[in-house]
């Protein structure tokens, strides 16, 4: 019996619930909380250097809250610089095991085809991720409070943008899910999280066209906060454009794990 066979006969023997939860269970030996730690503390101690900065400890006691608007645009930065390697790095991790295991193979025969697979991948290491998100935001709030700053957090504003990045990083997850499925070298992975970096890092200096066009771009298109000349001022980013991408990306992928599903293996 083919593989394409053996799961047409046992397609219903593994609810997506399960294979989430064999998710979560094989991570806790891959290390992936530690790598989305590793991304928070980078993010956190790359934000506090803002602390630092020339004028940073005159501004912790301006009511207009310029102190949290510094924060989050140090913040910002520095998830362009370490979040498109931290969600490869992740992919990677919860890819290459099927690689070098034969677990595509093994996932067919319990009715648990390719497609489906990278999907309770990226439920479960997409829950993950959230956690890592959230708590970076959350970390830096703390950093602020700590450093003395007395103004109150404009809240609707770092919470639309944890919720931008999010977006985000969840598109990039599960697009370098799809591409660890269909490449068995991880390292080209990587290699993509690297150049996205770049991509990221010089996204606020390109036409908004032009970052619109790769999911990296949009972790600059999302930032409620830009400097003008030396001063730093709140934008409206044009979420509309990461949302619709968001679409297209989740449309795509869909489109992608279908045809992984009736991939012989």
């Amino acid at each position: 019996m083919t593989a394409r066979a053996a799961a047409g006969v046992t397609a219903t023997r593994t609810p997506t619930a399960a294979a989430v939860r064999t998710e979560f269970a094989k991570m806790r030996g891959l290390r992936t909380a530690p790598v989305l730690t590793a991304m928070v503390a980078g993010v956190v101690v790359l934000t506090c250097r803002e602390l630092v900065s020339p004028g940073f400890a005159e501004s912790v006691s301006d009511p207009s809250g310029t102190a949290w608007d510094r924060l989050l645009a140090a913040s910002a930065l520095a998830v362009r610089l370490l979040s498109p390697v931290g969600v490869a790095v992740v992919a990677s991790r919860l890819v290459d095991p099927e690689h070098r295991g034969r677990g595509w193979l093994l996932s067919h025969t319990v009715g648990l085809p390719g497609g489906r697979l990278c999907r309770a991948k990226w439920l479960a290491g997409g829950a993950l991720l959230t956690g890592a998100t959230v708590g970076q935001s959350l970390a830096v709030l703390g950093v602020g409070r700590l450093a003395g700053v007395t103004a109150d957090v404009p809240g609707t504003r770092w919470l639309t943008w944890t919720a931008a990045v999010l977006t985000v990083s969840l598109v990039l997850l599960a697009a370098h899910l799809v591409l660890g499925a269909l490449v068995e070298n991880q390292l080209v992975g990587i290699g993509v999280g690297v150049v996205g970096v770049f991509v990221a890092a010089s996204a606020p200096a390109l036409p908004g066209w032009a970052a619109v066009l790769t999911p990296w771009g949009h972790y600059a298109l999302v930032t409620p906060v830009r400097y003008r000349d030396v001063h730093l001022v709140a934008t409206d980013p044009p979420l509309f454009g990461t949302v619709a991408m968001a679409v297209v990306a989740a449309a795509v992928v869909v489109l992608v794990t279908h045809r992984l599903d009736r991939r012989e293996v």
